[in-house]
């Protein structure tokens, strides 16, 4: 019986250690599988419909998002974490809330709202503590520019309708918060954009060229360059869009300073709509960071198909872009400060992770 315990024993202590290591792995590869389900599912979903969801705003910080949420009873801002899913309400009125736009240094707000007996414009902290508000006098909704240098300047846009004429034309104002007074600023422009503190560029309604002014000079403004379409600026980054000289079914994006200091130049498809060329949704949100556009595939007119895009890595520097992701549609981007994310669609309602596996990402429990 010795014998056959010990012959017992050599078998079984082998088959023993066997089990518990394929036990280990099997152990190991499920916490595996449950992390990338959890790194799948770093994103949560606001629990709402897409009919409440009037609008994701764009990016508070790395995590936070600045979400508009309402219905005719009611409307509110909220701070979303867009990991754990902490929510904060900074704000909720009975009103409408025609514009809400954040600041470039992401720590103020300014929110359009209206009524049936007036309409006002007011600016709060992220953290919901009121700092100005004023009667705006106009019940439509309205662009607006926050300079980023100083940003106690805002242009505040919209067209205006001339009765006696019939025809509608841009109305221009800046808001000067410091001293909480709007004052008309005459530019052939429906949205100037600030380029520096004083500095503004825009293109002239009119002739259709880019011009630069300064808020402090008497002596009118000056056309810089006679090609450019339409323009994004981020600070300082600036890219123009300018016609083809030798292919009618592409565009140029040129990047340069203001000045003409040139620093990069892509070719793109020509997207219009009819006759008009439509300038790609862009995003950056670092000095001299990444850029991003929604590219589209081929040349098209939107006004025939919706067409087929792609997010893209524009880089200026080697003269390229790069695909990341097929997108549904040509809808507005908003790049994370830390370069990390995207939010995606006419309310921001995706986001994509800018991982190396990118993935559109619906971040509203209810799409439909």
């Amino acid at each position: 019986m010795l014998r056959i315990n010990d012959r017992y024993m050599i078998c079984f202590i082998p088959m023993l250690l066997i089990t518990l290591f394929l036990s280990g792995c099997s152990s190991l590869g499920t916490s595996e599988t449950q992390e990338a389900d959890e790194e799948l599912e770093s994103f949560v979903q606001i629990d709402q419909s897409k009919q409440t969801v009037q609008k994701i705003v764009g990016w508070l910080n790395e995590t936070d998002i600045l979400v508009h949420l309402g219905d005719q009873e009611e409307q509110e801002l909220i701070r979303l974490n867009i990991h754990t899913g902490e929510e904060r309400n900074i704000y909720t009125t009975n009103q409408h809330i025609l514009t809400v736009e954040i600041n470039n240094a992401l720590d103020k707000i300014l929110i359009q709202e209206g009524s049936d007996s007036i309409v006002e414009l007011f600016t709060m902290t992220t953290e919901g503590e009121e700092i100005y508000r004023i009667d705006l006098g106009y019940s439509g909704y309205i662009s607006v520019d926050w300079n980023a240098v100083d940003d106690n300047l805002v242009f505040l846009s919209h067209y205006q309708y001339d009765q006696e004429t019939s025809l509608e034309s841009s109305k221009v104002m800046i808001w000067n918060l410091e001293t909480n007074e709007l004052a008309d600023f005459h530019v052939n422009a429906i949205e100037p954009s600030w380029y520096s503190a004083h500095l503004y560029l825009y293109v002239n309604e009119v002739d259709g060229y880019l011009y630069i002014g300064d808020t402090r000079s008497t002596e009118g403004d000056q056309m810089i360059n006679n090609k450019t379409i339409d323009y994004h600026l981020y600070q300082d980054t600036f890219i123009s869009m300018e016609a083809s000289d030798i292919n009618d079914q592409q565009v140029h994006l040129m990047k340069d300073h203001p000045f003409l200091v040139h620093q990069g130049a892509l070719t793109i498809p020509k997207v219009t709509r009819g006759e008009i060329p439509v300038k790609p949704f862009i995003s950056q949100s670092v000095r001299n960071g990444d850029v991003l556009g929604v590219i589209a595939t081929e040349a098209i007119d939107l006004n025939l198909t919706l067409g087929d895009f792609n997010l893209s890595l524009l880089d200026f520097e080697n003269n390229e872009y790069e695909k990341l992701l097929e997108l549904p549609d040509n809808a507005p981007i908003a790049l994370s400060p830390n370069e990390q994310y995207v939010l995606y669609g006419w309310q921001f309602e995706n986001i994509i992770e800018l991982d190396g596996t990118e993935e559109l990402i619906s971040l509203i429990s209810d799409p439909s």
